[in-house]
């Protein structure tokens, strides 16, 4: 016992502590104080806890560096260069001061490559000349140094010359790579001029190359799948991987005939990648990408889903199944989600959720800026440079909340298509599913599709993923119609197969379904679901909050079932409203204005609510009674409770 105890503050430590990979990028947006904060991560004596002194001083300054990198990458991957330089080179500058020295520099050698690649990415060509010019110190200053081999195998036989030599050269080995890998296929003139004038001279530690052979050698890369961003970003439509259009043709990215390897491959590989090759829209023929049938970073589970425009169909199932086998090796048979050929059956994810437990259900307060909203309709950048940030602290603090949500929604149009993925990753190593709101998605000519995309946890194959459900809004709303043909012309369409009625998704035995804001309107919309859902999610960006007041208020009785709003910062009243007999009780959360993005979490009890409704007559509590003509659906009958006081 009392070993437990001297080590139960060293476990609430590491706890408090995040890893490289657990929860969402954070950086400061003033400059002074990231380089700051970096200083502070990588000095020998910049430990911060008593209970870790025992621990490796270098692993816990490695660990800290780590953090703050991956923060950089992250934003790397989610916004463009040019509204965050202000962060990016004061890392870049604080790097090259204060790590580019010795010996500081073995203390972080690992992470030379990523720092590499991220100055190239990024076009910050004045910044990667800088690193040059620290490394070549770096190996003129051990030159110049008396050194000896400390250790090493007794067949060795090299000099500490020779080491050196062979050290240097694993250095410009590792700057070629970078560039050749990670170096930006689209270039403005500045950027043009920038490379020119830095590299029209051999460096020390790297020969410069003219842009032509450099994109050829990437393009090369990029087909093996060994660039720096990863082929399957080129197979995922624009819109959704972050990109308006791909810098490279679809075409361009086959050079391997599957008739002359086909003796190399199974046919069942060979099969799916021809699958997933139809999904990203590749060009019909016997040429499929090398990175494709070799990939170094397949497709998982999620992107998949983004892929295929009818996931949960048999045909959908079954072709995703194929593709799983031929990049992940293995074959879900029948542990996909599914929907039933029946009009009206919902669609099954798979969730072990202890039976009659209460659901948590996180609604924000998040506000989008209207020049977000215009920037997304007219295809321009988004002149919010800190709604990365906001995002990232609200995600922070709900991860790190004593209670945790099950789910956390977001209003509608809340975040760009390209975020979902990573910050849905995020939520899921906690065990939070996502709901929100897509940026518009643009489509051919003048169509645009307004869709809610959930990432629900599914655990059927044997460990837990994500699975993603996309629904779009059928119709726009009168105001919205009429905005969006003011400001560029553009009509709203659905860009899925349409639907009558509003689809149901069963999550772990939870019940509900999905309307994007105006939709609540429709009357045969609530009528199609009375019955058949715990709960109604509806993401919101609307100003008339009295008319949906009313609409809420309705909607949690003649449905019977729990509301949930989700509405812009901005207008308010988003809440979570049940159908209780006690008026007090009716709002669980319920909630309005700020001047900070922030969330509210209530729980809801579907287990109650279909045991009430299982009863041939309504007891007289909890809640209202059903209405008149309601009938609960088969799936969702229980054990009736009869009556009770609470």
């Amino acid at each position: 016992m009392g070993g437990h105890s001297a080590l139960s503050p060293t476990r609430h430590e590491f706890q408090a502590r995040s890893s490289e990979w657990r929860s969402p990028p954070d950086l400061p947006s003033d400059s002074t104080r990231l380089e700051s904060m970096l200083l502070t991560a990588i000095q020998k004596d910049g430990l911060s806890s008593d209970s870790l002194r025992k621990a490796d001083k270098v692993s816990v300054r490695r660990a800290g560096f780590a953090l703050k990198l991956r923060d950089i990458e992250a934003y790397s991957r989610a916004l463009p260069p040019d509204t965050w330089k202000i962060q990016r080179h004061a890392f870049l500058n604080a790097f090259t001061r204060y790590i580019l020295v010795l010996p500081t520099f073995f203390d972080f050698f690992n992470y030379l490559p990523r720092v590499l690649t991220l100055s190239i990415s990024c076009a910050d060509f004045d910044h990667f000349r800088q690193i040059l010019e620290g490394l070549n110190k770096i190996i003129v200053q051990l030159k110049d140094c008396k050194n000896s081999i400390k250790e090493a195998d007794s067949d060795v036989g090299k000099t500490s010359d020779q080491v050196l030599d062979g050290f240097e050269k694993n250095i410009r080995i590792m700057v070629q790579e970078a560039v050749e890998s990670s170096f930006p296929l689209r270039l403005s003139k500045n950027s043009k001029k920038l490379w020119c004038d830095s590299f029209s001279k051999a460096q020390p530690i790297y020969e410069p190359q003219e842009i032509s052979k450099i994109k050829a050698q990437h393009l090369n890369y990029l087909k093996k799948d060994l660039a720096h961003h990863p082929l399957k970003q080129y197979l995922i439509p624009p819109t959704i991987s972050g990109s308006y259009r791909h810098a490279i043709a679809k075409k361009n990215l086959a050079n391997f005939d599957t008739q002359k390897i086909g003796h190399l491959l199974q046919p069942c590989i060979i099969k799916g990648c021809s699958v997933v090759s139809r999904l990203g829209r590749l060009p019909v023929g016997e040429k499929l990408p090398s990175g494709l049938l070799f990939p170094t970073r397949p497709l998982g589970i999620h992107d998949l889903y983004l892929l295929h425009l009818d996931p949960f169909s048999s045909k959908g199932r079954e072709e995703i199944s194929a593709c799983l086998l031929a990049l992940r090796g293995f074959k879900p048979e029948n542990s996909l989600p599914s929907k039933g050929d029946k009009q009206g059956s919902p669609i099954e994810v798979c969730l072990n959720r202890e039976k009659g437990k209460v659901i948590r259900i996180a609604v924000t307060s998040w506000k989008t800026r209207d020049g977000s909203w215009v920037a997304s309709v007219k295809r321009r950048q988004d002149p919010d440079h800190h709604r990365l940030n906001r995002l990232t602290r609200l995600l922070n603090t709900v991860i790190s909340t004593h209670k945790r949500p099950d789910y956390l929604i977001l209003p509608e149009l809340s975040i760009p298509a390209n975020w979902f993925l990573a910050i849905a990753g995020k939520l899921q190593t906690s065990g939070i599913s996502l709901i929100c709101g897509i940026e518009y998605l643009h489509g051919s000519k003048k169509k645009i599709h307004n869709q809610v995309w959930a990432a629900l946890s599914h655990d059927a194959l044997g460990f837990s993923q994500t699975m993603i459900y996309r629904q779009d809004k059928q119709h726009p709303a009168p105001h919205e119609a009429q905005e969006l043909e003011q400001v560029n012309g553009k009509i709203l369409k659905p860009q899925l197969k349409p639907w009558p009625f509003p689809p149901l998704i069963c999550h772990g035995g939870f019940q509900f379904g999905m309307l994007v804001c105006s939709e609540l309107t429709n009357i045969a919309y609530r009528t199609a679901l009375r019955g058949k859902v715990d709960a109604l999610f509806v993401p919101e960006w609307n100003q008339d909050t009295d008319t949906f007041n009313a609409l809420v208020e309705s909607a949690a009785l003649d449905i019977h079932a729990y509301i949930i709003q989700c509405n812009h910062r901005q207008f308010g009243d988003s809440r979570i409203r049940a159908p209780y007999k006690d008026g007090w009780k009716r709002d669980i959360v319920r909630i309005k204005g700020g001047i900070e993005d922030y969330f509210v979490t209530g729980e809801i009890d579907i287990q109650a609510l279909r045991a009430f409704q299982s009863n041939h007559r309504s007891p007289m509590k909890p809640f209202k009674p059903v209405p008149d003509g309601f009938e609960i659906a088969p799936q969702r009958k229980t054990l009736p409770t009869g009556n009770a006081d609470e």
